[in-house]
């Protein structure tokens, strides 16, 4: 069985998720993708059991201890009333990043950085997990951040539905959640993202990204699709309809 887990955060700072493989210059993606949505629910679950924030894999290749949640966590997805992108310039203490031999060299401690990075409407964020491990609810409560460290947030509410109870016969909505472009016949208020999926290739060093496209609300305003009736399904949380694929309602398969 599974079970949809909804996460209401607020957001008193920016949220910056840079794409992968980039520079710091490179802009932030306008809502965080399914990575990093999983990479803010293991902090607060490795945190508890003691698991350190990089483990090694039987290959010894070094990945981030989020890894071990994609066995738990098959969706993730994000979205907001509205979102405004920006970039800035930042200050940087960079001696941390440099060689010791360096540091004696003050003028060398500080310099600037452009950051990219997302502000929400009313400072609200929501979050869909769908798991067969209804447990995860409990550790919801511990998200302290999403992205960077310096993206803090506050866990307003955690709700825990089976997925069934959800589902809704609808075929076209209007939605504030981003969606993979595969099971979308059509939508209006859009734009194209290319987003890390849920692969354990992605949470490991070395390894290209596997990315994968997904249509995102644009900016102030919610996005109106037609999904593809044989590959997605539209439940209803809260008022909120979240377009998902098709396969995690099993009564409908």
């Amino acid at each position: 069985m599974y079970y949809a887990l909804f996460v209401e955060l607020d957001v008193f700072f920016d949220v910056s998720v840079y794409y992968p493989q980039t520079s710091q210059a490179t802009p932030s993606y306008p809502l965080p993708p399914p990575t990093t949505l999983v990479g803010s629910l293991a902090y607060p679950l490795n945190r508890e059991k003691g698991v350190l924030e990089v483990v090694t894999t039987p290959e010894e290749q070094m990945c981030s201890s989020a890894v071990k949640l994609l066995d738990d966590v098959h969706y993730a997805t994000s979205g907001s009333l509205g979102y405004v992108t920006y970039k800035s310039l930042e200050r940087i203490h960079q001696h941390l990043y440099m060689r010791k031999e360096h540091w004696k060299h003050i003028d060398l401690a500080w310099s600037v950085a452009p950051r990219g990075g997302s502000t929400f409407l009313d400072d609200k964020l929501y979050v869909l997990y769908i798991t067969k491990n209804p447990e995860l609810a409990s550790y919801a409560w511990g998200i302290t951040r999403i992205g960077r460290k310096e993206s803090h947030v506050i866990v307003r509410d955690v709700n825990l539905f089976r997925l069934e109870d959800l589902a809704t016969e609808k075929l076209e909505e209007s939605t504030y959640f981003y969606v993979p472009a595969t099971i979308i016949h059509s939508c209006t208020n859009y734009i194209e993202v290319n987003m890390p999926t849920l692969s354990r290739e992605n949470y490991c060093a070395g390894v290209t990204p596997r990315t994968e496209k997904f249509y995102v609300p644009m900016f102030h305003d919610s996005m109106k699709c037609e999904l593809d009736k044989d590959k997605g399904i539209f439940i209803r949380i809260k008022d909120m309809y979240v377009p998902i694929p098709k396969e995690f309602i099993s009564s409908l398969k």
